[in-house]
């Protein structure tokens, strides 16, 4: 009988322990699907709308700027990269995506039938996407230019140069109006056949000097100069060192 009983007593000691650990464990699961569903707030800011944030640079320096409490990445397209745009996709809201739309064949279609579902998007020269209403709404606009797609229009001198930090750009929220800087990337000098570079290495740019017969012809001969000067400074070089050669 007291067998029985002490191997009844070691039974429910067992039994206890399996039956705590698994309580435990409920525990810890559940704690930590808590704590996996509750948003981070790691990227979230408290500073002005548009503004670069502090907080913002101390999380994340590739996202300063404070929009409607969250750190983006832009605020203007002035805040990213020559071949890429600030866009305002929910997707990809306030991130710098490149244009893929550049080179691609378009049509010259105006703001309006770009908006409309019926023409063909891949040729219109604009990224596009769909909002809540499925409604079509124009991410950002580029240039069609002899059928091609491109970033800028070299040719519209009132916005050949831009980011220039003299340009007032909306905000995000209506009513709030920003001065901007010059962006991140700064200025920028729109050059055929529709790229943006920068205005210090504009003439370096082959569209520029090869658009150029002076500059061209220019090149040509001074390059063809040097290459003389330097075959007849080589000749005399050897022909003054023969002798002590021998």
């Amino acid at each position: 009988m007291m067998r029985l009983t002490s191997a009844a007593i070691v039974c429910l000691i067992f039994l206890h322990s399996i039956v705590a650990e698994s309580t435990q464990k409920d525990i810890i699961r559940s704690q930590t699907s808590q704590y996996a569903s509750t948003p981070s707030t790691a990227s979230q800011c408290t500073d002005a709308n548009g503004a670069i944030s502090a907080q913002c640079v101390a999380i994340d320096k590739t996202k300063p700027f404070c929009v409607s409490s969250n750190c983006v990445a832009c605020i203007s397209t002035c805040d990213c990269a020559f071949d890429q745009y600030c866009s305002s996709n929910p997707n990809t809201f306030k991130q710098c995506v490149p244009f893929s739309q550049a080179g691609s064949s378009c049509l010259p279609f105006d703001l309006s039938q770009m908006q409309n579902q019926k023409l063909p998007n891949q040729l219109k020269c604009a990224s596009i996407y769909l909002d809540s209403r499925n409604n079509t709404v124009l991410d950002h606009v580029g240039v069609c230019l002899e059928g091609v797609c491109r970033m800028c229009n070299p040719w519209d001198t009132s916005r050949q140069m831009e980011c220039i930090g003299q340009v007032i750009l909306q905000g995000h929220e209506p009513g709030t109006m920003n001065i901007s800087s010059g962006g991140i990337h700064g200025a920028r000098l729109c050059l055929t056949p529709g790229v943006f570079v920068t205005p210090s290495s504009s003439q370096w740019t082959p569209s520029q000097y090869f658009g150029s017969p002076v500059v061209v012809w220019v090149t040509a001969i001074v390059g063809i100069v040097i290459a003389i000067a330097i075959s007849t400074c080589g000749t005399w070089y050897q022909s003054m060192r023969s002798p002590y050669a021998q």
